[in-house]
């Protein structure tokens, strides 16, 4: 068992924000992450939760613009910042990450050869 440190309750509490922010604004979204980045500076991952935050908000609120580049750009931001890290920690997170870039594949953009290969 990990020890309990002030990072191992910030990852927990952390992990479940990308999923329950659907009352927040974008703005409210980048400060809440910008506070934590002041808070905890070398904590890079910090930033791979605030671009799945960011890519779950548009994917909530932008599916009427079917602009969903932007969606999948930022999903790409947070597995790229979770893979770099190389840390199987994060093997759970960059799971769901490829099943939420997969399904906005298979369920907005309707390409499902796509989809298919992400989920696979």
């Amino acid at each position: 068992m990990l020890p309990i440190t002030d990072t191992t309750i910030l990852k927990k509490c952390v992990r479940l924000l990308p999923c329950r922010l659907h009352g927040m604004s974008l703005d409210d979204i980048h400060d809440l992450f910008e506070q934590l980045r002041n808070l905890y500076p070398t904590e890079k991952w910090l930033m791979a939760f605030k671009f799945w935050s960011i890519g779950k908000y548009y994917d909530r609120h932008c599916r009427t613009d079917r602009n969903y580049s932007v969606i999948i750009k930022y999903y790409r931001l947070a597995i790229d910042i979770l893979t770099e890290m190389n840390d199987d920690g994060y093997l759970t997170d960059l799971g769901k990450l490829y099943e939420d870039t997969g399904n906005c594949y298979y369920y907005q953009i309707e390409d499902t050869t796509v989809a298919q290969k992400i989920i696979i």
